[in-house]
């Protein structure tokens, strides 16, 4: 005899007995993965009127509806053959071609009953929850999955308000993320914020502060405004005598890449007002550029690797050169290493070790003394407790310069060449001279 589960309800209609009973289903997918059955357990007891129980087979119809009475069925599905045992018999409801969805069961529901030609059982029994299957009930106001190991709980949580917690079960905002370490979020729906449809064809770009250089190929260096990236703006241009195919910026100085011009080094200290510092003809075409310390890496079409000195920009000297087996295009400069990449001969990882490359790059630094012989690139603050000189560089700053204590500057004989705009000195005779981008003027100095 087939298993009967006991403490069941009697329905009585048309001389016919029928014991109910709704049994929650519970199914296992792969790797352990809770999959949500779209049936229901059902077992009866089935008797004739007089009460001896049945044992042909019969057809049942079974729905579900709103209404304890009346109403539009929501479910039904039709059981042909069932096939008592001494009147007992099993089935799954949903299981013959009519599966049961959450909205089937959203709120009251009644369930009907209807064996053979006689008509539907009443009343109609209202579905009840199983013990543990209340449980299932905080799925319509939260939700929460826990670690493999259960360290931490709550490692994702999302509650009735749409908020959604990493690492804690009480987010405060539509994404939460916990005290559980570095995070990273990748962008998975990138989106165009703003274009600039430059005058050339643009071969390579570098940004620094809020501007955008770019190596225009035949119409130069282009320097755009993108402090505002919905809108950029052209703020300046330098028509190289070349083809400008790189750019790497460092300091106050553009250093372009320009194909049969060679190395060209623009000062764009006033973006609205570029100025060649220097050149230097490198022997094959000048393609791609990286800036490190006081040196300069050309990827040279036809000639390999160029390193060269800019120490002094005005007057840029080769240092020395590597040729590559076939066409250096790009170079990036790491530690001792340069790597260029070399067209059908692919990367090339060339050891500069022997090249003196100071530089530092840092995130914040506050030391009584620091000494940098090249370029210091200082993503954050710099604090320096003694004394700060500058080389013939000069300082450019995207705002305010502020001096809390004196600021000396030491007196010289005559202008200093290639003045840029905002350039001040004191001259041997004590006066302090300005220059506004066009002529040098003396401040009216009053004693103290």
């Amino acid at each position: 005899m087939k298993k009967w589960l006991a403490a069941t309800f009697i329905l009585a209609a048309a001389g016919i007995l029928i014991g109910m009973g709704v049994i929650p289903a519970v199914a296992q997918g792969e790797g352990g993965k809770a999959q949500i059955p779209h049936t229901i357990g059902y077992q009866g007891y089935l008797t004739n009127s007089g009460g001896i129980p049945v044992e042909d087979p019969v057809n049942m119809i079974f729905t579900l509806y709103t209404e304890l009475s009346g109403g539009t069925p929501v479910w039904s599905e039709v059981h042909s053959g069932v096939d008592p045992d001494n009147g007992l018999f099993s089935l799954s409801l949903g299981g013959s071609g009519s599966p049961i969805y959450s909205a089937d069961l959203d709120g009251d529901r009644y369930l009907g009953v209807k064996v053979g030609a006689d008509s539907e059982m009443t009343p109609r029994q209202k579905l009840a929850s199983v013990a543990y299957a209340l449980r299932a009930e905080v799925a319509n106001s939260a939700f929460a999955l826990d670690a493999p190991d259960g360290n931490p709980t709550n490692a994702i949580y999302v509650d009735s308000d749409g908020k959604v917690g990493i690492g804690t079960g009480t987010p405060t905002s539509t994404l939460e993320i916990g005290p559980v370490g570095p995070t990273i979020i990748k962008a998975s729906a990138p989106a165009l914020e703003g274009t600039y449809d430059t005058q050339g064809n643009p071969c390579g770009v570098h940004v620094s502060g809020k501007y955008a250089c770019v190596a225009d190929y035949n119409s130069g260096l282009q320097i755009i405004d993108i402090s505002d990236p919905s809108s950029p703006t052209l703020e300046g241009t330098y028509d190289t005598s070349g083809s400008a195919h790189g750019v790497c910026v460092s300091g106050k100085y553009a250093y372009v890449a320009d194909e049969g011009s060679g190395l060209q080094i623009i000062d764009i200290s006033d973006p609205s007002s570029l100025t060649l510092e220097g050149t230097c003809n490198t022997s094959g075409s000048a393609w791609g550029i990286y800036v490190s310390g006081k040196y300069a890496y050309v990827a040279d079409y036809n000639s390999g690797l160029q390193i060269i000195d800019i120490s002094d920009p005005s007057s840029p000297t080769l240092e020395g050169t590597y040729n590559t087996p076939v066409n250096a295009l790009g170079v990036y400069v790491s530690g001792k290493y340069a790597c260029v990449a070399d067209y059908t001969s692919g990367l090339e990882i060339i050891d500069i070790s022997g090249i003196d490359t100071p530089a530092i790059s840092t995130g914040n630094i506050s030391t009584g003394d620091l000494t940098v012989t090249e370029n210091a690139d200082i993503g954050n603050n710099l604090y320096v407790g003694n004394g700060v000189n500058v080389g013939a560089g000069g300082i450019k700053s995207d705002g305010r310069v502020s001096i809390t204590d004196v600021l000396s500057l030491e007196p010289r004989a005559a202008a200093p060449s290639n003045p840029s705009k905002g350039d001040i000195y004191v001259g041997t005779d004590g006066h302090v001279h300005f220059y506004n981008g066009s002529a040098w003027y003396s401040l009216d100095m009053t004693a103290d």
